[in-house]
């Protein structure tokens, strides 16, 4: 696991040195602004790293022993989808009345709703373990990515909002940046997890 992470790290950072420089490339050289669109390159790369880190979260979650804090990446994977609704225009797919109800409007809402409040609830039941597994998380590099990750979105909104000249970019840059540290997060601890279980398959093995 430890190969593929690296790997996939590398491969990881091409594609978001090869995307970024394009894209400032043409923004700041030719003042097109289009790779800053919903369907532009860096939205797109966006909700491909949301997904990769959200499925990293949830194979991290089917690999963690039960009661070693599996409600925080089911958690940590809503988040991420929940940022996939956000960046994705769904209702411009023509999937049809079912998809556009679950993943656009009030639709996407709802399942929110449900998904966080399942495993909220489930984490509140077994409050002192979660309390103190979410400490710990946080103090993990797994969770100062994640905070890292909160300050650049936070950059990114601030930027939103600003008539700074090229807010409009800075402010996807500074997205895809915090996106790229929740993936290196989730990339963190599925490596974490998964040498856990290799470890315990081993020892189960030769007893």
């Amino acid at each position: 696991m430890k190969r593929f992470a690296k790997v996939f790290a590398f491969v990881s950072s091409v594609v978001f040195i090869a995307v970024a420089s394009y894209a400032a490339y043409e923004f700041f050289a030719f003042g097109n602004a289009a790779c800053t669109f919903e369907d532009g390159c860096l939205e797109i790369l966006q909700a491909c790293v949301l997904a990769l880190s959200c499925v990293m979260f949830v194979s991290a979650a089917a690999l963690v022993e039960k009661g070693r804090g599996r409600a925080i990446l089911l958690f940590c994977a809503l988040a991420c989808y929940a940022g996939i609704l956000r960046e994705v225009d769904f209702d411009k797919m023509n999937l049809g009345a079912f998809a556009d109800f679950v993943l656009y409007g009030a639709g996407r809402y709802a399942t929110l709703i449900v998904g966080f409040a399942a495993v909220l609830g489930y984490a509140a039941l077994n409050f002192r373990r979660y309390f103190d597994a979410s400490l710990r998380f946080l103090k993990s590099a797994s969770g100062i990515l994640l905070a890292m990750a909160g300050a650049f979105i936070f950059a990114g909104g601030y930027f939103e909002h600003s008539e700074f000249e090229s807010a409009q970019f800075l402010e996807e840059f500074f997205e895809l940046v915090g996106y790229y540290c929740i993936m290196a997060s989730a990339l963190t601890v599925l490596v974490l997890v998964s040498d856990g279980s290799e470890n315990g398959r081993a020892a189960q093995s030769s007893q």
